[in-house]
């Protein structure tokens, strides 16, 4: 599977009722991904998950961005913060 058909992948698992526990997975691994492009998309399905459990994960991601040149993946952690409402981050480290 390419990079580009993984990141695609990443808005459906999002929305499934059914499999959540495996698709919370698969998007935590997405988010510790070397490639920024998949990164950056599974940052956008955690959001979309409306699961604040990922927020460890995403502060884990702000930290460790795969290509710090590509503003898509800070754009992206910022999104999911922003989508889980005030204090999301509150109990992270930086």
């Amino acid at each position: 599977m390419t990079f580009e058909e993984r990141a695609a992948a990443f808005s459906g698992l999002a929305a499934r009722k059914e499999g959540a526990r495996a698709a919370r997975q698969e998007i935590a691994q997405g988010l510790r991904d070397t490639s920024w492009f998949v990164a950056e998309a599974a940052s956008e399905a955690a959001a979309g998950s409306g699961d604040s459990t990922f927020v460890p994960d995403l502060a884990w991601l702000a930290r460790h961005d795969p290509d710090p040149r590509e503003v898509d993946v800070a754009l992206g952690v910022a999104a999911a913060f922003e989508a889980y409402g005030p204090g999301a981050g509150a109990g992270c480290r930086r």
